[in-house]
């Protein structure tokens, strides 16, 4: 009899926390405008052969749709970006080092995430329900499944209660940190209105499509979180181009 009520005891302050930690969550991203916005599907045009110039840093080689002959600068003394600057600095392509950027948020998260697994035995990280198992196999999966949560989601009701515990721990925080790198990045990509999901034969992601002030311009900015076949992340960044320039930066988009 002592066991069971030390059970009631145990399962009641974990159900307690849990509605605190959902509250909190609640009360922290209601507000926030981007939280809400889920990605759209993009369907980038398979390019064999463009033609064009290709270009390469980081391991990652993509053509550009453009003639001139670009500026190119690395970032000094880190090494962590490297920028090509076309038509005089009306377009820019920005390329990351690997885990530099959003990238090292969604490298980071899930590992942060199962260690907080592993370390609480406590209800608040073990409450995950079957249906985002799968959430927690990949870096991909883990970021597809933040970037598609809402604050709508955030539920009290009993039933609901674990898949509200995982969004608001792990992966609205994760899209909180995301959006957030990206209005702070070294070229800050502003006022995200959509964003978009998209997979070509080599490589799957995310771009997210803005604004960047520069001195009186507003200039079009899409940053492309994008994952290998092995679900690693990586960063590529467009300034003033369209979205067929992106299209057929994205399409023809190799990794060494």
């Amino acid at each position: 009899m002592c066991v069971i009520y030390l059970y009631v005891a145990i399962s009641r302050n974990a159900s307690h926390l849990n509605t605190a930690i959902v509250k909190a969550a609640i009360q922290e991203y209601a507000s926030s405008t981007d939280l809400y916005l889920v990605p759209e599907q993009l369907n980038i045009p398979i390019m064999k052969s463009s033609g064009l110039d290709s270009f390469s840093a980081y391991g990652v080689t993509f053509d550009v749709p453009w003639r001139d002959v670009p500026l190119v600068s690395t970032s000094s003394p880190s090494g962590l970006l490297t920028l090509f600057y076309f038509a005089d600095g009306q377009r820019i392509v920005e390329a990351f080092a690997p885990g530099t950027s959003v990238s090292g948020i969604a490298e980071g998260a899930l590992t942060a995430y199962l260690a907080g697994l592993n370390r609480d035995g406590s209800s608040t990280f073990r409450m995950v329900s079957k249906s985002y198992e799968e959430s927690l196999d990949s870096n991909f999966d883990f970021v597809s499944s933040s970037l598609n949560s809402t604050p709508y989601q955030l539920n009290l009701d009993t039933a609901s209660l674990s898949d509200s515990v995982f969004k608001a721990t792990g992966l609205l925080r994760t899209k909180d940190d995301i959006f957030r790198l990206l209005a702070s990045d070294t070229l800050p990509t502003n006022a995200v209105s959509r964003f978009y999901f998209f997979s070509t034969p080599t490589i799957r992601g995310f771009q997210f499509s803005g604004t960047i002030i520069d001195g009186r311009r507003t200039l079009a900015v899409s940053h492309f979180l994008l994952f290998d076949e092995h679900n690693e992340p990586f960063d590529l960044l467009t300034v003033g181009a369209t979205q067929m320039d992106d299209d057929i930066i994205i399409s023809t988009l190799r990794l060494d």
